[in-house]
């Protein structure tokens, strides 16, 4: 109960905040203010792995599926799946970066279905494979030179 309530608490000081700041453009925060989209992202967060779809983000939310399509678009600046995606694949990088944590399992823990669409929605998205991306990380961590710059393609929510 304590760690629920925590969440509950948390999720409206960012959205009290969000609404008093009045993010402009569209983005994570400005997608949070809203309640009915505040839900779907809030369960997204909770569970990244689980297998969602615009549909069930949709009830998550309290609204039918095309509604929920375009006012999340409009309020996050991208369609549901892809914000979706694209945190899994930030929390992917996260986990790699921790040693003793196997591919399979990150990909596991993020949501792919096996380590083969992962690793390919991984190097999509980052231009390097996972044990690439980990290796280049596991240097730089380690001081082996200069640290890389960030790939134009890896994720923050925005």
């Amino acid at each position: 109960v304590m760690s629920r309530l925590s969440e509950v608490l948390l999720v409206e000081a960012v959205r009290r905040f969000a609404a008093e700041a009045g993010p402009s453009g569209p983005g994570w925060l400005r997608g949070l203010a809203d309640p009915q989209i505040g839900r779907a992202l809030a369960a997204i967060h909770r569970e990244p792995a689980a297998r969602w779809s615009a549909e069930g983000l949709a009830r998550a939310a309290g609204l039918s599926r095309s509604a929920f399509a375009g006012r999340f678009a409009a309020l996050v600046g991208e369609p549901p799946i892809r914000y979706l995606s694209q945190w899994r694949l930030h929390l992917a990088r996260q986990r790699l970066g921790e040693r003793g944590t196997g591919i399979a399992r990150v990909a596991h823990e993020v949501g792919y279905e096996s380590e083969e669409a992962f690793s390919r929605a991984f190097k999509r998205a980052t231009g390097l494979s996972p044990a690439r991306w980990r290796e280049r990380e596991a240097a730089r961590t380690a001081g082996e030179g200069e640290p890389a710059p960030p790939h134009p393609r890896e994720y923050m929510p925005s």
